[in-house]
């Protein structure tokens, strides 16, 4: 459990990041590929440093 309202949204938007990988993956199984970048939109700014921060990503 997290108190940061920035770590939620970095947590959310890793979900949703992990969904738009998935669902590529199966559009990829079935000769649709994906040949725009998705955006992934985010308005709060402890959560793009965060996401900048390379130390954070596995």
């Amino acid at each position: 459990v997290t108190t940061s309202t920035h770590k939620v949204q970095y947590i959310m938007a890793c979900k949703a990041l992990k969904e738009v990988v998935w669902l590529c993956s199966l559009l990829s199984a079935i000769s649709r590929t994906q040949k725009v970048p998705l955006p992934l939109l985010c308005d709060n700014n402890g959560t793009i440093t965060l996401s900048d921060n390379l130390s954070f990503h596995a």
